[in-house]
């Protein structure tokens, strides 16, 4: 069970979220050293989270982001605790390894625990073979899937930020046995959406025409019969406050039954915000100008 969340006036403060995040990672992930002690705070998670705050004293808003998709793993892996521990083990092990000093190491991982507490909501029977990611068996078939989470800078081309991806990932797994079947990639556009300066999107029109022609485009060129591309926040319409998704996939024609039930299966066991704006990870928890502002 997580600690209490920051209530009353400390829920408009940075300091409360942070130390929440580090005490929760401590009893989730058992660390060999405490996050709080002087060896732990060289961990990976533990150096992001100190430059984070470090980011936010000084007024960037990339130091509250950073912090705010932690917690979401936080939350991820309390889950996936009250379905299966010995799954979080195993990205507790992940997580505090020698690769978590790598931030990009880092953000793959996250959207690795993000899919995974999905797949458990809905059911989805799983194992993590590595490689691929996952192993899903569905409609007595077994799906190969990818998870990647691509990064951009603001301003980024995203059409061509997201061929590159999806080719690099095609690429990468080449002549692989699990590439003979059927095949899906799931990706973390969340970043990608951030790379268009926008903080509160609407539903499925965040990333526009250019990215899904970009998804087609490159599913052209590799085995993976289906790609969706997630992105993830928090709605500020009539359900504020709840945790959102929204998504765009491709081809919108599959001919493959399994990746059929799969997307079905995927899509239909949790809420797409279709048209309710959605915040996208930010602190505190609402839609107020005091998000990205240092706490007083």
């Amino acid at each position: 069970m997580l600690l209490d969340r920051p209530t009353g006036p400390d829920r408009l403060k940075y300091d409360p979220w942070w130390l929440w995040a580090v005490n929760n990672l401590d009893l989730l992930l058992k660390p060999k050293h405490s996050f709080r002690t002087e060896r732990g705070k060289k961990a990976g998670l533990m150096k992001l989270l100190l430059s984070a705050r470090s980011q936010y004293l000084t007024g960037q808003a990339s130091g509250a982001v950073d912090l705010a998709h932690v917690i979401d793993l936080v939350e991820d892996l309390d889950f996936i605790k009250t379905r299966d521990n010995n799954l979080l083990s195993e990205y507790a092990s992940s997580l505090t390894s020698a690769k978590a000093q790598d931030y990009s190491y880092l953000t793959g991982i996250w959207f690795e625990v993000r899919m995974a507490a999905m797949f458990l909501k809905t059911g989805l029977q799983f194992t993590r073979p590595d490689p691929p990611d996952f192993l899903v068996e569905i409609d007595s078939t077994t799906i190969g899937v990818e998870c990647h989470a691509p990064r951009a800078l603001p301003g980024a081309d995203v059409e061509k930020r997201i061929k590159v991806a999806v080719e690099k990932k095609g690429k990468k797994y080449k002549g692989h046995a699990w590439t003979q079947g059927s095949t899906a990639l799931l990706l973390d556009a969340t970043w990608l959406v951030r790379a268009s300066g926008r903080e509160v999107v609407q539903g499925q029109t965040a990333l526009g025409a250019e990215f899904l022609a970009g998804l087609l485009e490159a599913l052209r060129t590799t085995r993976y019969g289906l790609v969706i591309a997630f992105w993830f926040g928090h709605s500020i319409g009539q359900q504020a406050d709840s945790r959102a998704v929204s998504c765009v996939n491709g081809p919108v024609d599959i001919s493959d039954p399994a990746l059929v039930s799969f997307r079905s299966c995927l899509l239909a066991h949790f809420r797409l915000e279709d048209s309710e704006p959605i915040r996208l990870p930010n602190l505190p928890y609402d839609s107020g100008s005091n998000a990205t502002q240092p706490a007083k």
